[in-house]
C-alpha cells in the first residue's frame, strides 16, 4: 500500500529539520564557548606571566641560605598559587579541545547536508573523502577519550574503518556508537586469533586447556601485543550465560570486562567460539 503524500512529506521534513536543529544548537554552543575561551585566554596569558614571576620568587627563596618563618609561609603560598594557576591553564586547554570537537561535529553536519546520508556499502568517489574525514575525527576523538579505546582496534583494517564511517558524527553519542561497533570488530578479530591459537595449543600437546591466555603466545600465527592478551581471561564455562557456556568444554576464554555494557561478549572454547549481544551477557552467573 502506497503511503499518503502528506506522510511522505512529513517524513522528509523531519529528516531535514532534525539535523538542522542539531546544527544550529551546536553552533550556539560553539559561539558561547568561543566567547568564554576568548575571555579565559586573556586571563591565561596573565596567569602564565604571573606563574613565571612566582617561579622566579620561589627560586630566590630556595637559594637563600637563611629563610625566616614568615618567608617560609610566603614560599608555601607562592607554590600554592603556582599550582592553582596551572589548573586554570589546564581548564583553558580543555575548552580549546571542546571547541575543536564541536568544529568537527559542525563540519560533518555540513557534509551531511551537502552529500546526504551515505547508506550504500559500495563507496562512490564523492563518499570517500567524507568517510575518510570521519575516520580521522573518530580517531582523534578516541585519543581524547581513551576510556573508549581498546588495543584490539589495532587489528581492524582500514577498509573496515571506512565501512563503519557510513553514519554521520554530529553529536557525542554518534562517536560512542561508532566506537562500540569498532570495538566489536576488533574483539571479533581477536577471538578468531585466540580460537586458532587454542587449536594449535591442543594439537601440539600443550594440555587440555591453558591456565591463562598468556600460555597461547607461542601459538598465534602473528605476534599479539600483551595489552590485548591482558584483556582476556580463562574462566569456567558455567560462569557465563547459557548461550556462551555452550561453546563447548568446561573452560572458555572471554573478555575480563567491557568498556561499557553495550559491548558484545565472546566465549572461545576448544570446539568453537561465539559472540553475543544478549542483554544479560555481562551479568554474573551464580
Amino acid at each position: 500500500m502506497k503511503a499518503p503524500n502528506y506522510i511522505v512529506g512529513l517524513f522528509l521534513a523531519t529528516a531535514i529539520t532534525v539535523p538542522s536543529f542539531v546544527k544550529h544548537s551546536e553552533k550556539r554552543r560553539l559561539q558561547t564557548l568561543e566567547s568564554f575561551l576568548e575571555n579565559q585566554t586573556s586571563k591565561a596569558t596573565a596567569l602564565s606571566a604571573k606563574n613565571r614571576h612566582l617561579s622566579e620568587v620561589a627560586a630566590r627563596f630556595e637559594q637563600s641560605k637563611s629563610v625566616t618563618e614568615a618567608q617560609t609561609e610566603e614560599l608555601l603560598q607562592v607554590r600554592n598559587d603556582i599550582a592553582s594557576n596551572r589548573r586554570s591553564l589546564q581548564e583553558v586547554e580543555a575548552i580549546r579541545s571542546r571547541i575543536a570537537r564541536l568544529r568537527d561535529q559542525l563540519t560533518d553536519a555540513a557534509s551531511e547536508a551537502q552529500f546526504g546520508p551515505q547508506i550504500d556499502t559500495t563507496l562512490v568517489v564523492d563518499e570517500i573523502p567524507v568517510r575518510t574525514a570521519r575516520v580521522e575525527r573518530l580517531k582523534r576523538w578516541l585519543e581524547q577519550t581513551p576510556s573508549e579505546k581498546i588495543p584490539e582496534l589495532q587489528l581492524i583494517s582500514d577498509d573496515r574503518w571506512m565501512y563503519r564511517a557510513g553514519e554521520a558524527l554530529i553529536v557525542e553519542q554518534d562517536y560512542r556508537s561508532m566506537s562500540a561497533m569498532l570495538r566489536a570488530d576488533g574483539e571479533g578479530k581477536m577471538s578468531t586469533a585466540i580460537a586458532d591459537a587454542l587449536k594449535q595449543f591442543a594439537k601440539n600437546g600443550g594440555g587440555p586447556f591453558p591456565a591463562d591466555v598468556e600460555a597461547l603466545k607461542p601459538y598465534f600465527s602473528a605476534p599479539i601485543d600483551d595489552s590485548m592478551l591482558q584483556r582476556w581471561q580463562v574462566v569456567p564455562a558455567k560462569t557465563l550465560i547459557p548461550s556462551l557456556a555452550e561453546t563447548g568444554g568446561d573452560w572458555v576464554i572471554t573478555q575480563r570486562a567491557p568498556v561499557n555494557r553495550r559491548d558484545s561478549r565472546w566465549a572461545i572454547g576448544l570446539t568453537g567460539s561465539r559472540g553475543t549481544l544478549e542483554e544479560s551477557r555481562w551479568d554474573p552467573v551464580p
